[in-house]
Order: C-alpha cells, then sequence, then structure tokens
C-alpha cells in the first residue's frame, strides 16, 4: 500500500479532530469568502474541502497559508504549528529546534547558565550558516523555553514556528511602460516580463517569511468585484510595496487609469493609495520599490523624500543586498553584524 504524504497525514489528522460544529464554521469560512461555491461544501467532509482547496490552488505545495489561517481561527493552534512544519518541509526547509540551555546541572551559578547559553546559541547559529551556506534554507526559534517548562494552553512558544508573519501587499503597473510608440507585442512582452518580475519577488517574500500577495495567486479564483479585493489587501497589510515606473505613477497620481492585461477592467488602486498617502500617518505604510534604475520622478511626488529600494534584480537573492536591505525594512530587523556597534563605557 502507497505511504500517505505528511500532507494527507495533516488532513486526516484535522479531519478527525474537528467537531461537528467546527466542520460547519469550516464549510462557512471557506464560502463566505468565496473560495468554494457554497453547494459543493453543503455535505463535503473537512478532507474533502482541503482536496478542493488543492484543486483550486488556494492550498499549494510550500503554500499552507490559507489552512494555517482556518485552523487558528478554529483555535487548532497545535494543527496550525504543524501545518507549518508540513509546509517547511514541502519547501526543502530546515527547522532547527534547541533549548536555549543544555544541561540541567542546577549547581552552576548565573554566570555559568548565561555563558552555556550563549555557546548554545553560537553552535546553532553556526550550524545554520553553514547549512544555508550549502544551499539549505533554515529557520529557529527566537528562544526555546526548555523541556520541561510550563505554558498556558493556547498561548503558543516563542518559536518562529507561532510568529504572525508581516503581511504585504504588492502593487504595480502591469505595463511599466507609457511609450506609445510600441506595437502591441512589444507591450505584451513587457507586461508579461512584469508579471514574472512581480511573481518572483512574492514568491521570494514568503519563502522568507512574509506574507506576500498579488493579484495574481489570485487569478484562478478571482474575487466579485477587485476593486473591493484590492481595498482589503491594502487595509490588512503592514506595508505596500509600489513598483514605481512611469506608468505607474501616472496610475497612482489619478493621471491614467491601467485596462489590466488579464481583462480584470479598469483599475481604481491608484485613486486609492493616493487618498490614503494624503494622510500623512499613512506614509510610512508605502514602500517606494524599483526593478530597474531609481528614477525620484517615477516616484508619486509625496512619497519623494522617502527611502527608496532598488534596484531589486530577479530572481531575488539574499546574496543580493539590495533585496536584503528591502527584507530586513519588512522584518523589521537588520541581519547579524549589520546594526551599530554596543556603546562601551568612556575610556576615562
Amino acid at each position: 500500500m502507497a505511504q500517505l504524504s505528511a500532507r494527507n497525514v495533516l488532513y486526516l489528522k484535522i479531519s478527525d479532530s474537528l467537531t461537528t460544529e467546527e466542520v460547519r464554521s469550516l464549510r462557512s469560512l471557506v464560502t463566505n469568502d468565496g473560495h468554494l461555491p457554497r453547494g459543493k461544501v453543503e455535505k463535503a467532509t473537512a478532507q474533502d474541502i482541503f482536496i478542493m482547496l488543492e484543486q483550486k490552488l488556494i492550498i499549494s505545495k510550500g503554500n499552507l497559508g490559507f489552512l494555517m489561517d482556518i485552523l487558528t481561527h478554529l483555535n487548532h493552534r497545535r494543527l496550525a504549528d504543524e501545518a507549518r512544519n508540513v509546509e517547511r518541509e514541502e519547501r526543502g526547509e530546515v527547522f532547527i529546534s534547541y533549548c536555549s540551555d543544555p544541561y540541567t546541572d542546577k549547581k552552576r551559578t548565573k554566570e555559568e547558565i548565561k555563558n552555556d547559553v550563549e555557546q548554545q546559541k553560537d553552535r546553532v547559529k553556526e550550524l545554520s550558516d553553514e547549512l544555508r551556506r550549502n544551499g539549505v534554507d533554515t529557520s529557529t526559534p527566537t528562544s526555546s523555553t526548555g523541556k520541561g517548562t510550563k505554558r498556558k494552553r493556547g498561548s503558543g512558544g516563542a518559536s518562529s514556528s507561532t510568529h504572525t508573519p508581516k503581511r504585504v501587499f504588492i502593487s504595480y503597473s502591469m505595463d511599466p511602460y507609457i511609450d506609445q510608440n510600441r506595437t502591441d507585442l512589444e507591450r505584451s512582452i513587457d507586461v508579461d516580463e512584469q508579471r514574472k518580475k512581480v511573481r518572483a519577488l512574492a514568491d521570494k517574500l514568503r519563502n522568507h517569511g512574509v506574507d506576500a500577495w498579488i493579484d495574481q495567486y489570485d487569478e484562478y479564483n478571482p474575487p466579485q468585484l477587485w476593486t473591493i479585493w484590492m481595498e482589503e489587501e491594502i487595509s490588512k497589510a503592514d506595508y505596500v510595496l509600489m513598483i514605481c515606473s512611469p506608468h505607474y505613477k501616472e496610475c497612482v497620481m489619478g493621471k491614467r487609469n491601467e485596462t489590466a492585461a488579464s481583462g480584470f477592467g479598469v483599475r481604481f488602486e491608484g485613486q486609492v493609495i493616493y487618498s490614503l498617502l494624503n494622510n500623512p500617518q499613512n506614509h510610512g505604510k508605502f514602500l517606494p520599490v524599483f526593478f530597474d534604475t531609481i528614477y525620484r520622478n517615477h516616484v508619486p511626488t509625496v512619497l519623494g523624500g522617502a527611502h527608496f529600494y532598488g534596484p531589486i534584480v530577479t530572481p531575488p537573492d539574499l546574496a543580493h543586498e539590495k533585496y536584503r536591505v528591502l527584507l530586513s525594512k519588512i522584518l523589521g530587523r537588520q541581519p547579524q553584524g549589520q546594526g551599530p556597534p554596543p556603546v562601551n563605557p568612556p575610556p576615562f
């Protein structure tokens, strides 16, 4: 008999864990958001629903974010953590689990315990760095409570598997240019290249712990109204990455509306963004990003004094400094060794 995949084992475990009432809630969640038609899930089991979500590409290999959101909503945080682990496994990631203090000797002084903890962290970091140098994507918990430490039920741990990732929405013009002398074929090529660049950036950010979203992720399960979808994504996002280009600036500043190449109709994204930019308190939410050479005159006027990110190469990679700077901004922390050195006591 063929062995079940880790994902199918997880599906079965979730199905066995959900109560009848929770299955009803699951059906409501996937239908109220328009992910699945009500008629198809009315009598479906949890397992059936997960298979339908796979067929719609709402959950896929290495992308179980929607499943984790559902489980968290149903207060099954432990199952959500297991889904995160399966997602990591499918992405080829390695999660290093460790106890900050490896020893149980109660006779050690506080200073000795501190030294043991620091040495353990250094050893884990060396292992993680070595794996990364050999092409293995690794992650570690921010801290470890150690075996036997009591936690309140539902409180989760301090590990990175339970943290809430930053949400990012990438706003862009499918056609980055305004040259009216291009042929239809040339414009089509420009649109295709822009879409590939945006998709590569979104995929890489997700691979590096950021909940990035673009319209392309929902093309095969389109919302009823793209304008409402866009407003909701901008509202939910911690940051909006503005892929700056000549055409994009005109769209955002209301000088031009873009007709999407994929047939979504006239976009109102620019007007919504610019209306938000009129409030200075929202300026920090919007990050100007460039794929090509940075030109200040391609940035919406109100953000002319902001930091510009890029040029971001395709495909993005941690080896490229410009991408690391953007990722650091989104995550809210700097790579080790990039911050200022500690302030030491004065020499006299």
